[in-house]
């Protein structure tokens, strides 16, 4: 949506309502964090009317998805070209906890869901901040002591967390369908009903443990690692600061979402990344030289 039409539209939508709109653009699709596999998108502008249909086609469809089979999940790690949906049947949900993903610099929310095919294949997926609150997962475990519970999840990314594994992530882009009457929900609601178990409450505690233990080095030993051989890979060091380069530091207005450089979009910015439109924050980068007795060496500080 172009940024007035955010400000007209953003509240409108409903889920599985229709729509009639007029004077929009077509373009070429965006590069990454596709919904769909099409070619081209529409895009809102603040011509663009809307007008809701009360009397919507019995035969219209309200929801639209791509099923990946959880065997194939692993290929799209760290792929941010297409979301990814999928389907299951809920076997576990957790309580909400507290931890602080690496790509962030505050503390989150996280609650994790289970999912089991046809198979018998289990995989999990995190919903976080404002996701794992909006499930309700209460009403959700009370209904999944009687009835196999078949959830679709669509919008969410494949990653492999250190220490837990390959999982899928739903952000601010993932939503959720629970029993909705579509062939494939009925088919495997009908395989799962006559192994029913029901849904195991997960106690997380309250906050989590750190998923991942940062190696100590010195500046030396710093210096000397390959790069390329230790990619993700999290060391800590005890240094002091020297000086700090002031020709070297910069700041930027960055997207709140993966922090890429956000340009002026109207009123508001868009990210020239993931194309998330949104207020844009000041990110700075702040350069010093620091070291302890083995060497000194430049460090590169984002926030």
């Amino acid at each position: 949506m172009h940024a007035h039409a955010v400000h007209l539209f953003g509240v409108f939508f409903e889920h599985s309502a229709g729509y009639l709109d007029a004077v929009h653009r077509v373009k070429n699709a965006n590069r990454s964090y596709k919904p769909v596999a099409n070619e081209l998108m529409i895009t809102f502008t603040r011509w663009t009317t809307v007008e809701e249909c009360i009397e919507v086609p019995i035969d219209f469809p309200t929801v639209v998805f791509s099923l990946t089979p959880f065997d194939d999940v692993a290929k799209f790690v760290d792929n941010n070209d297409f979301f990814i949906d999928v389907m299951g049947v809920i076997t576990d949900i957790s309580t909400p906890t507290m931890l602080r993903p690496r790509s962030r610099d505050a503390d989150s929310l996280k609650r994790t869901i289970q999912i089991r095919d046809a198979n018998n294949s289990t995989l999990n997926v995190s919903l976080w901040a404002e996701q794992a609150s909006a499930f309700e997962a209460d009403a959700i475990h009370k209904a999944g002591k009687s009835e196999p519970q078949i959830i679709l999840f669509v919008g969410t990314l494949a990653k492999n967390y250190p220490g837990i594994g390959l999982a899928l992530s739903g952000g601010s882009a993932c939503k959720w369908y629970i029993n909705i009457d579509v062939p494939a929900i009925v088919e495997l609601k009908d395989k799962t009903g006559t192994n029913f178990q029901p849904i195991n409450w997960i106690e997380a505690p309250a906050r989590a443990a750190v998923e991942e233990v940062a190696e100590n080095k010195t500046v030396r030993e710093l210096l000397e690692i390959n790069p390329h051989k230790c990619k993700k890979v999290r060391f800590q060091a005890h240094v002091t600061v020297r000086r700090i380069c002031n020709d070297k530091c910069w700041w930027y207005g960055s997207c709140q979402r993966c922090f890429k450089v956000a340009k002026p979009y109207g009123s508001t910015y868009k990210c020239t990344s993931c194309s998330n439109i949104a207020v844009a924050v000041p990110r700075y980068r702040i350069v010093v030289i620091a070291g302890d007795d083995s060497d000194d060496a430049m460090f590169v500080l984002f926030g």
